[in-house]
């Protein structure tokens, strides 16, 4: 699976603290933030809410 060494990649770098994944509803946000879900690491998503995205996102998120 094309996955697998992004995955592992993630897993060799994780610390004590959590990866923090900043997520913008995007495509490359969602691939990154089921990459780290599927390497079961610690990690916390933050979603920046302003007033120029437009409300579909903000739903989707």
């Amino acid at each position: 699976m094309k996955s697998q060494p992004s995955i592992k990649l993630i897993q060799e770098f994780e610390q004590e603290r959590p990866y923090h994944v900043a997520f913008s509803g995007g495509k490359d946000s969602i691939v990154m933030y089921h990459l780290v879900k599927r390497a079961k690491v610690k990690h916390q998503a933050y979603f920046y809410v302003s007033t120029v995205d437009p409300p579909e996102v903000t739903r989707f998120v």
